[in-house]
């Protein structure tokens, strides 16, 4: 983080230059050269994105560590390089864009003094209905065109990642379905399991969203409306013997939300909608044990609460805060960690043994004691509620 600190300061006098810099000179061999947006970030940094039907465009503004004396001329190029880090980093498999699709504009110019450029806007184009369901990226990295100023290794790099739209239809399930593989035994010394849904109302306590036989994860509190809090909106987890970990955010019904859990081989970690819940210390050596898998399990608790399930997911790493942002609506299959992917929808059904296959092609299809199953056609990744059926 210490190179970063020079680049920190500098934008900080850049947003309040006053006069008495004017006389100031420095070593244009020792300035570098970053992206603003990439300030803070410990590796590639970038962003997630959806292209809509008319395009889009995407603002970045390339800054100098120190002002030198001369204009510098800089422009943008793609970076393969740095695309294979992000998706590293990210546990993440986004392809290289086609160069027919994005618009890196014209040469950029810090004039001499000055410290950052204007905005630059690169263009992206509409994503072809033909390959739309495909993650793409698109890596830049800054050149030096004219001047004697020097590239930052990792700031002057920026991935701009392109989620697909999905259209799936759905399974609106009426109670819990019950979604299982007996057979998912196995240990990870760390892992993280998420999901994406949709339920009616939270009219009861005790709904599993999630069991391993190890760690559980229940709606329970609080037992009535409070503090914002709709009841029984707080996923509550349970790690045997008797380890509790309480979220200190809810989800609220009638939307589309995302649940995920991690463990760090020390700790065990919610998020909701992306965003830090909670957190619990759990030193236990069997703590990464998976005895099955069984995804909002039928009980009397769900009673007729209908439900929607885009996707459920294993993975045998820990994913960060980050990470888990970038693909809340989807991952690809085969991405690094991803251990079972599951989109509940009519597509991966099999209708002779009731069951949801396993995407990552590792045989865990998830079956469903489900006694009816009303499909819901239409539904978008983007979104936010589906009227039930």
């Amino acid at each position: 983080m210490k190179r970063y600190i020079k680049h920190v300061f500098s934008v900080l006098l850049a947003t309040a230059f006053v006069a008495g810099c004017n006389d100031a000179e420095y070593n244009v061999a020792e300035t570098t050269v970053f992206l603003q947006e990439s300030l803070g970030e410990a590796g590639i940094a970038g962003q997630v994105t959806m292209i809509p039907a008319d395009g889009k465009k995407i603002s970045l503004t390339m800054a100098l560590s120190d002002k030198v004396n001369e204009d510098v001329i800089l422009r943008f190029a793609v970076d393969e390089t740095a695309l294979a880090t992000y998706n590293k980093e990210q546990s993440g498999e986004y392809l290289l864009m086609d160069k027919n699709l994005y618009d890196l504009g014209q040469d950029i110019k810090i004039t001499a003094g000055n410290y950052v450029s204007e905005p630059v806007e690169i263009i992206l184009n509409k994503i072809p209905d033909e390959i739309a369901d495909r993650p793409l990226a698109l890596p830049l990295t800054v050149e030096v065109v004219k001047s004697h100023v020097k590239v930052a290794p990792v700031t002057s790099k920026y991935v701009i990642a392109v989620t697909p739209v999905l259209i799936n239809e759905l399974a609106q399930f009426s109670g819990g379905p019950n979604l299982t593989n007996e057979n998912f035994t196995t240990f990870y010394p760390q892992y993280t399991i998420e999901c994406r849904f949709q339920m009616q109302n939270s009219a009861n306590r005790n709904r599993f969203v999630f069991n391993n036989g190890y760690l559980s994860g229940r709606f329970e509190d609080p037992q009535q409306a409070q503090d914002g809090h709709d009841a029984h909106a707080l996923v509550q987890f349970h790690v045997n013997p008797d380890k509790w970990i309480n979220p200190e955010l809810s989800f609220k019904s009638n939307k589309w939300q995302h649940l995920a859990v991690s463990y760090n081989g020390t700790a065990i970690t919610i998020y909701v909608n992306g965003a830090f819940a909670g957190t619990k210390e759990y030193p236990v050596e069997n703590a990464g044990q998976f005895n099955f898998l069984k995804w909002f399990e039928s009980s009397t608790y769900w009673g007729s609460c209908k439900l929607l399930i885009t996707e459920v997911r294993v993975w045998s790493v820990c994913r960060t805060e980050k990470q888990i942002q970038s693909n809340i609506k989807s991952v690809l299959p085969t991405s690094a960690g991803l251990e079972g992917y599951w989109r509940v929808n009519k597509t991966t059904y099999n209708a002779t043994d009731k069951s949801f296959a396993d995407l990552t092609e590792k045989g865990h299809p998830l079956t469903t004691n489900a006694t009816s199953i009303q499909w819901v056609s239409g539904v978008s990744s983007e979104d936010t509620k589906t009227d039930w059926k």
